[in-house]
């Protein structure tokens, strides 16, 4: 049994190829850009899911942004987690093929990530319009997982596991998810300063999390309110020298694996 996720561009010839050639097909996806302007993707995304249907297997539209590589990523293990915790599908790398051929340069490169972050099997089909003839067009690709090159442990996961449930939020009420100041996190953490650093110093090294410079930052402290008074409690805005502590994409993919496999799950 494979299960395909698929890129969605304006020509669709490679699609066939892969189903044939890896084989045998049980589900596909279908990952494809809005309509727009220029071609109505999300309309021919519908017609080629009932063709698929019709020759193949079940196959589930997928909308995403075909510029912005993280979502394509993100959405690659959303449906690589759904189908082995719904489906009780085991996580075997030939379970799962991932095509990168189709759509935009953004799509393509995500699709190979997410391959790597999902721990599956990617395939590119050569165009079969063009010669020398082959028997076989569909070509997998020899990405390892990334899982099994870097994965975190201890007190580094940790680190990950709290930058990915907290955020910060500046004078401003601007919200960013995965960012801490540094000495709330060194706290919430409770290691010695010197743990604490070098831990940071690794993930950063490894793309995991990004320091923010230290600069002079605008928070605000709340001033107690009067006694038996029902006014609000104010908030004077003050100046303070911090620096942040932001989670990468990287970090964010790397923790979402690091949390749920480990390379023995790629056996």
């Amino acid at each position: 049994m494979v299960i395909h996720i698929l890129l969605v561009g304006i020509n669709s010839g490679h699609i066939w190829n892969g189903l044939k050639e890896i084989s045998p097909a049980t589900k596909v996806y279908l990952l494809h850009s809005p309509n727009n302007a220029d071609f109505k993707h999300a309309t021919e995304a519908k017609k080629l899911k009932k063709k698929i249907e019709g020759s193949y297997c079940p196959t589930v539209l997928e909308k995403i942004n075909p510029f912005e590589m993280s979502n394509i990523i993100l959405k690659i293990r959303e449906i690589v987690e759904k189908e082995v915790e719904e489906s009780g599908i085991p996580l075997i790398r030939d379970n799962f093929a991932v095509g990168v051929t189709g759509g935009t340069n953004v799509m393509a490169a995500g699709a190979a990530f997410g391959a790597m972050i999902s721990g599956t099997n990617a395939y590119y089909v050569q165009d079969d319009r063009h010669p020398p003839k082959r028997e076989r067009y569909a070509e997998l690709l020899p990405i390892p997982p990334l899982n099994s090159l870097r994965q975190p442990s201890g007190l580094n996961l940790k680190i990950l596991e709290i930058l990915s449930e907290e955020s910060y939020t500046d004078i401003f009420e601007k919200t960013t998810k995965g960012m801490m100041i540094k000495t709330d996190l060194r706290d919430k953490i409770g290691v010695a300063h010197s743990t604490f650093n070098s831990a940071i110093d690794i993930l950063e090294e490894k793309g995991f999390l990004d320091k923010i410079p230290k600069t002079w930052v605008m928070t605000s402290n709340k001033k107690r309110k009067k006694k038996n008074s029902n006014l609000p409690e104010e908030q004077t805005p003050t100046e303070k020298s911090i620096m942040r502590i932001q989670l990468t994409a990287l970090g964010r993919f790397q923790f979402r694996t690091g949390n749920t496999l480990t390379s023995d799950d790629f056996n």
